[in-house]
């Protein structure tokens, strides 16, 4: 499972399924049973280098976009793209159900219909001008751009704002708790720009139930199923951190 070029190696674990969809070249993705260490499909789609990528609940299904401005959705397995859209997107996530693909654009979310090729509705943030950070868990969307000093929980059927934290700090990674009603996020604070933290949020409340320093800029974050342990990851390697002493 190693890539020739560690720069483009770019993934989406299923969060069931023993399965993962990872770039092999700047623009060949495929889909991979960790367990049996067997590939079970692949593809080369059209949209030059693979930026962003992520696996549908459905687990044959992958979407990606890349630097020339479109995204695609395969049937890793069939060999087949089943879907398409044109236009500068810097993330990308499915909804829980599958129904609906998040395009993340500078300044706004689409929440896009990919069987149909159709918007179904769309929310803007003009300070998200960086690579969009999503998360999904059940009816809820947790969106965000790195670097933003901005974090929203969205409603899945309607794009409305449910919650909303408004910061002076910078997110980088942001990962919803397992029971939905809290989120964790790595950011960089605004009292030095060599001090990082993680933050633990409960939606609807403004303040961190939960904060502690950590050593290093990280831009990815992961809560484990039973909420107890949080995987911070950076250019060094990743850390595994106690949510109850940090």
């Amino acid at each position: 499972m190693k890539t020739e070029n560690r720069s483009y190696a770019l993934s989406s674990l299923h969060h069931e399924l023993p399965l993962v969809a990872r770039t092999i070249t700047p623009q060949e993705v495929v889909l991979l049973d960790w367990t049996e260490q067997a590939e079970k499909g692949r593809f080369r789609g059209r949209v030059g280098t693979v930026t962003a990528l992520t696996l549908h609940p459905e687990g044959k299904l992958v979407a990606v976009a890349g630097d020339a401005d479109r995204v695609e959705v395969w049937d890793a397995v069939a060999k087949e793209q089943v879907g398409a859209f044109e236009g500068k997107v810097s993330g990308l996530r499915f909804t829980p159900d599958g129904k609906l693909l998040l395009l993340g654009q500078v300044g706004r979310v689409v929440a896009w219909d990919w069987r149909s090729g159709e918007p179904v509705w769309q929310a803007e943030e003009k300070a998200f001008i960086h690579p969009a950070l999503f998360d999904c868990h059940g009816s809820q969307i947790l969106w965000s751009a790195m670097g933003a000093a901005n974090l929203l929980v969205l409603d899945a059927a309607n794009g409305s704002v449910v919650h909303r934290w408004d910061t002076r700090h910078e997110f980088m990674a942001i990962a919803f708790h397992p029971d939905g009603k809290r989120v964790a996020a790595t950011i960089n604070t605004v009292r030095s720009p060599l001090l990082h933290q993680f933050v633990l949020l409960r939606v609807g409340d403004d303040l961190p139930t939960r904060e502690f320093p950590i050593p290093f800029m990280s831009v990815s974050v992961a809560v484990s199923p039973g909420g107890g342990t949080v995987a911070t990851g950076d250019a060094r390697g990743g850390q595994l951190w106690g949510t109850a002493r940090g």
